[in-house]
């Protein structure tokens, strides 16, 4: 079992409108190597002013995997309340993963080819290591 850690907090743009904003923090082999990531990111600026933003997905993969590929879309609209993202699954090879993006790429067509990609999760590597300011 792998555990993928991410942060989620809300703000609002320039039209009030409320933004959802969010990183991924890594993917871990263990529990506790997640909650040591926790702590550490507790510490830093922004992430410690919200205590309740960090959530854990559990992965099904062997636990001595050393690398997870995700295809993603990311979309910047006009206001960042019009931002779209997300992931498309954790695959062991990038292979699976390039299949999953062009096939999504294809189906979500309002979307234009540069608004995808794969990202390289190295196991137990934090993704994000430093703070962050809301403005």
């Amino acid at each position: 079992m792998l555990y993928y850690l991410a942060f989620e907090y809300v703000d609002s743009d320039e039209r009030n409108a409320p933004v959802e904003n969010g990183f991924a923090l890594g993917v871990f082999n263990s529990m506790e190597r997640t909650e040591r990531a926790i702590e550490h990111y507790k510490k830093q600026s922004g992430f410690s002013e919200y205590d309740n933003g960090f959530y854990i997905r559990l992965l099904d993969y062997p636990d001595n995997c050393d690398t997870l590929y995700s295809p993603y879309y990311s979309h910047i609209g006009k206001f960042p309340s019009e931002d779209i993202e997300g992931y498309l699954g954790f695959y062991d090879t990038i292979e699976e993963a390039q299949r999953v993006l062009e096939t999504s790429a294809e189906k979500y067509d309002y979307l234009d080819r540069d608004d995808f990609g794969i990202t390289e999760w190295i196991i137990n590597k934090m993704g994000w290591t430093e703070g962050f300011d809301r403005d």
